[in-house]
């Protein structure tokens, strides 16, 4: 009781306790144990018969230190949460996370880390100054891999320059630890402007960069120098590298052509500087990084000296190009930024190679598309003149209107009101019979003033016609009066100054009106109030009727379910009850249809559906190429008197597909005829079957007499020996062994086996006769025939 009278004593203030969920409860057990004041809390120490409210304050009490332990525990939760992992900036949780990965993969062994001067190549005449140029920022992870791929060279000459932008992550330190570094630590301006400043920084004769993420393989320095010795006069020597990526490491050789390098899509170019060294010379007449080229500054400076220097190139592997992920060029929309730079340099450099590019770029499309073809264009070109003609001739102007008014609708619903404005007179310029429609016509109303308008205009409209028997000063009368009660009152006098010019007797008139009279007035009346007793208005009053809609609609339902469930007969009497019923609802397009199927059944109707969507989808191809395809469609799947049924109401329609009929291919099932099969005759020598069988052929003899069955039996016979020879010649079985033997016997041709291949092309052709007429078989057997020698003779006197 203490802790409460101290807690019933505490002034707790807002600005101490954030509003979250629990504030609500939290001041509610204060202000209930405020209540009960000082001196209740005393007296309800001591008293034995208020059991009641001593419960209700402890209860309170241990609610309110709950509340407050819930408070601590979020105040130390909201504490680990701010100091989380998590919470970090994207650019610090990514700089650590490429360390812990790059640092996890290498495990300091292998190349470069160990110091192998061993297997070095053959001495050089001379050993030109090579200078390697690095820029870095923030590269603690891979810097080191890159400074020990140069120095474990082992070549006599050579120079390292770093210039790092300010690396706050402990790669100053790792640069310290290597006394021959040329580097200076200072913020620049990007990638170029470092570049530039280690070129002004080195005096080598021969250039490379490495950034920092990749790493030169061994003996590189020693087969570059090689390869100038050789011929000086090359500027630049380029070589192949190693690919990197994830888990795979790829090879590449790139091209020293520079047609094919400006057509990065198609063909490979040195796509890291590790792959190429060249002289100072070809740097200082090229001139410096461009400083706002932060990402195609080394394809900026190839393209250049592709096209002005003269190349060289070695079949060495000069370095490995990693991608990790976290380099600029993994992150970097590299396809867009090339086209641009290739754009950019034919405008300046070398426009006449501009079309080239332009075409190649076009043609292949980011390995999408396929090479132009001029019978595809021809075939976009008929199709656009097809659709132009349709639309001049008003063939198919509604369906393209219909199209060009759902995009209006889109348009409005986006706000974008000129492009629906546009949309939607073009409809009515295709199809002007459009402009009858209401839908179209409310459309370019609502496009024309916009939203807001639109939904004023609306209201005005309701507010004149609903509901439709009280007059436009009643209406006006009572929302002014309302405009008045909600306090807004330069609305509501406006209104009545309105209603007392349209009709003066309403100034006279008390201005508040009960809310019960108003919902007399625009409440709608039964029929029956406003009916005559004539039969006409009951007649209408009968039709009218709500009750009877409902128990048509009802009617209209089960007759659904029971088509569903096939009942074709119960559905059709319900539809007619529904229609004795209401008979407005005949008016219903839905419950006409659903009238119709179930007197047709479901065959016919599911036929008659399938004849109106072939009809009416797919308006842009004619009806007789529809049923040109669905005639072939049929034809394939072996329905073949469907099909030329529906291909001759085709070519009916339009002649030109007879000359476009598909060959349908022969089945490889074999047919056999079983209208007559003649009876295999068991051979026996037991005297009972002997004497029955004889019996039986003189009573066959005695009954073949009869000139009928004689005629019928001719007739089976004949008919059974031409389709068995039909289905003979038929067979795609024989055809495709007769195709076996003939490459077998091609191949016995090309071994000088000719006797074997005579035993194969005959017993071919009389498998299949019909390839007699085959050529390329007939000449194969007179070849085996002639043997090569006489074909040789044959050949020279020819």
């Amino acid at each position: 009781y203490e802790k409460a009278i101290r807690l019933a004593r505490a002034d707790i203030s807002e600005s101490e306790i954030l509003k979250q969920n629990w504030w609500y409860e939290f001041k509610k057990a204060v202000t209930e144990i405020k209540k009960f004041g000082l001196n209740k809390i005393l007296s309800l120490r001591f008293a034995q018969d208020n059991n009641t409210n001593i419960l209700m304050l402890e209860f309170y009490i241990s609610k309110l230190k709950e509340l407050i332990r819930v408070r601590k525990d979020y105040d130390k939760s909201l504490e680990a949460v701010r100091n989380a992992s998590w919470k970090k900036g994207f650019s610090q949780l990514k700089a650590d996370h490429r360390k812990y990965l790059e640092e996890q993969n290498d495990f300091r062994y292998g190349w470069p880390w160990i110091n192998e001067n061993a297997g070095l190549p053959a001495p050089l005449k001379s050993y030109p100054k090579i200078s390697i140029l690095s820029p870095s920022f923030n590269s603690v992870g891979t810097i080191e891999k890159a400074i020990l791929s140069v120095l474990n060279q082992g070549y006599p000459e050579f120079e390292h320059v770093i210039c790092d932008a300010g690396s706050t992550d402990g790669t100053i330190e790792i640069l310290k630890k290597y006394p021959h570094l040329k580097w200076v630590s200072e913020p620049d301006k990007g990638q170029s402007d470092a570049m530039n400043k280690a070129f002004r920084m080195s005096d080598g004769n021969i250039i490379a960069y490495l950034n920092v993420d990749d790493y030169f393989q061994r003996n590189a320095f020693y087969k570059i120098a090689d390869a100038f010795e050789k011929d000086n006069s090359s500027d630049m020597v380029i070589g192949n590298l190693f690919f990197e990526y994830a888990d795979h490491t790829f090879a590449r050789v790139p091209d020293i052509e520079y047609k094919k390098i400006m057509l990065p899509f198609k063909y490979m170019f040195p796509i890291n500087p590790v792959s190429y060294f060249y002289k100072r010379e070809v740097q200082e007449k090229i001139g410096p990084f461009p400083i706002e080229n932060h990402m195609t500054m080394d394809y900026w400076f190839l393209l250049k000296a592709y096209q002005n220097f003269k190349l060289q190139q070695i079949d060495a592997y000069l370095g490995t190009f990693c991608m990790n992920g976290y380099n600029k060029t993994s992150n970097a929309n590299n396809r867009k930024n090339t086209h641009h730079r290739v754009l950019y340099h034919c405008w300046n450099f070398d426009r006449k190679n501009l079309p080239y590019y332009l075409y190649n770029y076009y043609k292949h499309f980011y390995y999408d598309q396929k090479p132009w073809n001029p019978g595809r264009i021809g075939n976009k070109i008929k199709k656009n003149l097809r659709r132009i003609h349709s639309i001049l001739t008003l063939k198919k102007n509604k369906y393209y209107s219909q199209i060009l008014f759902e995009k209006s609708r889109n348009r409005y619903f986006e706000k974008k009101r000129i492009r629906s404005i546009i949309n939607i007179l073009n409809s009515f310029i295709i199809y002007p019979k459009s402009l009858l429609y209401r839908s179209r016509q409310s459309q370019l109303i609502y496009s024309l003033l916009g939203a807001d308008y639109s939904e004023k205009a609306k209201s005005a409209y309701f507010f004149l016609t609903t509901p439709p028997g009280l007059p436009l000063a009643n209406k006006l009368h009572y929302y002014g009066n309302e405009f008045k009660n909600n306090n807004k009152i330069i609305k509501g006098n406006a209104l009545l100054l309105l209603t007392y010019i349209i009709s003066p007797k309403f100034i006279f008139k008390n201005k508040r009106t009960s809310s019960k009279k108003i919902k007399e007035t625009f409440a709608v009346k039964p029929v029956s109030e406003f009916a005559p007793k004539n039969t006409l208005r009951k007649t209408i009053g009968f039709l009218r009727n709500k009750e009877y809609r409902e128990t048509s609609y009802n009617l209209f339902n089960q007759a659904g379910e029971r088509l569903y469930f096939h009942k074709n007969l119960q559905a059709s009497i319900l539809m007619f009850m529904s229609f004795i019923v209401s008979p407005s609802s005949i008016k219903k397009r839905s419950r006409r249809n659903l009238l119709t199927y179930s007197l047709l059944g479901d065959t016919i109707t599911e036929k008659l559906k399938f004849a109106y969507h072939l009809y009416k989808d797919n308006p842009e191809y004619s009806l007789a190429h529809k049923l040109n395809y669905y005639g072939n469609e049929l034809r394939k799947e072996y329905s073949t008197v469907k099909g030329n049924m529906i291909l001759i109401l085709a070519y009916v329609l339009s002649p030109k597909y007879i000359s476009k009929r598909e060959k349908v291919g022969k089945s490889n099932i074999v047919y056999a005829s079983t209208q007559y099969v003649i009876p295999k005759k068991k051979i026996s020598y037991k005297p009972k079957v002997i004497i029955s069988n004889t019996a039986n052929i003189f009573r066959d003899i005695r009954h073949s007499r009869d000139p009928a069955i004689m005629l019928k039996n001719f007739y089976l016979r004949s008919e059974y020996t031409v389709k068995s020879l039909f289905h003979y010649f038929k067979y795609r079985k024989y055809k495709a062994q007769s195709k076996e033997l003939y490459t077998k016997a091609i191949e016995s041709y090309n071994a000088d086996r000719r006797m074997k291949v005579l035993t194969l092309i005959l017993p071919s052709y009389i498998l299949y006769p019909k390839s007699i007429i085959n050529k390329n078989k007939f000449s194969l057997l007179v070849n085996s025939l002639l043997g090569k020698k006489m074909l040789r003779r044959l050949r020279r006197k020819g």
